[in-house]
């Protein structure tokens, strides 16, 4: 079983727009964030999808999800301080849903929707090869 860590905590203080998280920003008329999980909700490699996401936000996210028909979500992780707690709070909940050695995991920004199904699939499949992958583009 594959998951997706949708990493969607962040307040985006370098866009200097205040409280405003730029993963929930719309752009014809639909949150970035949700373009994200259409990519993972797409993905045949993907089975459950964890979203990291501030209380705040978990409402107005699960009703994006109910209306876009994103099936694959698993649970909300509590959003850290840092990144790396944050992450540290997606496995987690990856945990507890019993993720063995066999699993892959996948953690990718909220605030990244260009990213392909082919993408996530090499990045899966690498992971028969190696313990950890890192994607990079240019």
């Amino acid at each position: 079983m594959n998951y997706a860590i949708i990493l969607s905590g962040g307040i985006g203080t370098r866009m200097q727009m205040g409280d405003f998280p730029k993963q929930y920003l719309e752009v014809e008329k639909k949150p970035i964030l949700l373009y994200t999980l259409e990519q993972f909700q797409k993905s045949s490699a993907v089975e459950k999808i964890v979203i990291v996401a501030a209380d705040a936000w978990r409402e107005k996210i699960r009703g994006w999800m109910e209306e876009d028909g994103i099936t694959k979500f698993l649970a909300f992780a509590d959003a850290g301080d840092t990144r790396q707690e944050s992450i540290h709070n997606g496995l987690t909940v990856c945990m507890e849903d019993s993720v063995s050695e066999n699993d892959g995991v996948i953690i990718h920004d909220g605030v990244r929707p260009l990213v392909s199904e082919q993408l996530i699939g090499d990045c899966l499949a690498a992971l028969a090869d190696h313990e950890a992958v890192c994607r990079c583009c240019r």
